[in-house]
């Protein structure tokens, strides 16, 4: 018996906890539902509490940054029996300000349980955060008109989340890339739109606003029509030293309360948020930069 006790502190034959998810993806601001299962082990312990993590992990080339999204505490102090089999539901509403799953944003939970004594359990589940329907039509409206999400879409840029796709075959309009950025409004989505374009060897950048409600959103066959319209029209070309991506920020995404989805924006957690993703690029790029020095110095 004492034997099994040091053992058991050690982490050999202690309690262990699962939490196992209904499903690996989920779209924002739906609720996530699963299980925490807690597994005794060759000896009672005391619990002290059960913290479930909600992760973000951002990639950028070789260096990658992990940061707490939001700390769920399930448990307060409990006693677990040899053997015992505990089971409790388990449900997080999904914010829906989050930045999409992609190739350089991923997400995770990583449940600890808290052991007395002994050496934590600790459980790791990942989750894709996937977009919520409206947008997703724009996505499938885009690929019905031949279109592709390209690979290192859903990078960050100027504090938002930029999406790009281009065409799988050349275009008579000469669409050689689609980019946009997006806030999703209780009625309907604004786009903050970027269309290169090439006419023989003249390439052209044409930027806009573009609203979209959801009666348009929620019909496919006429989103496509409208986007085909919208690629064809060539928009306004600006200058880009007058119009910048920072005043679509500031006048859509900082101050606009229905902004959701795959943005740094939102009401209360914006800020946090916002200041997790941009500290955590700021990082990225520093080491970057240093490692471009040491290479030129050398």
């Amino acid at each position: 018996m004492v034997f099994r006790k040091v053992l058991a502190k050690l982490g050999k034959g202690a309690a262990q906890v699962d939490l196992v998810l209904s499903k690996p993806e989920i779209s924002l601001g739906e609720q996530l539902e699963g299980e925490l299962v807690i597994q005794g082990g060759t000896i009672t312990q005391e619990i002290n509490k059960i913290d479930v993590d909600f992760m973000i992990q951002i990639q950028n080339d070789e260096h990658q940054h992990t940061e707490l999204v939001h700390r769920i505490p399930l448990h307060t102090a409990f006693t677990i029996q040899a053997g015992e089999h505990k089971t409790c539901p388990f449900s997080f509403d999904i914010p829906e300000n989050l930045l999409l799953s992609g190739a350089y944003i991923s997400y995770y939970f990583k449940t600890r349980l808290d052991i007395a004594d002994g050496v934590d359990s600790l459980d790791h589940d990942a989750i894709q955060i996937l977009a919520p329907a409206r947008l997703k039509h724009v996505f499938i409206a885009l690929e019905k008109l031949g279109f592709r999400e390209k690979v290192d879409s859903r990078s960050i840029e100027d504090g938002m989340q930029e999406f790009e796709f281009g065409p799988l075959a050349p275009r008579p309009d000469g669409v050689k890339e689609v980019e946009f950025y997006a806030v999703l409004e209780d009625d309907g989505i604004m786009l903050f739109m970027e269309v290169e374009k090439v006419d023989g060897f003249i390439e052209q950048e044409f930027k806009q606003n573009v609203w979209i409600d959801n009666e348009m959103l929620m019909d496919i066959d006429q989103l496509v029509v409208f986007m085909e319209n919208l690629l064809q029209s060539n928009g306004h070309f600006v200058n880009p030293s007058v119009f910048q991506k920072k005043d679509f920020y500031h006048r859509y995404f900082s101050g606009s309360k229905g902004a959701v989805g795959a943005f740094i924006a939102g009401v209360l957690a914006a800020e946090i948020f916002e200041d997790v993703i941009e500290d955590a690029f700021e990082e990225l790029m520093e080491e970057e930069e240093d490692e471009e020095v040491e290479e030129e110095e050398l």
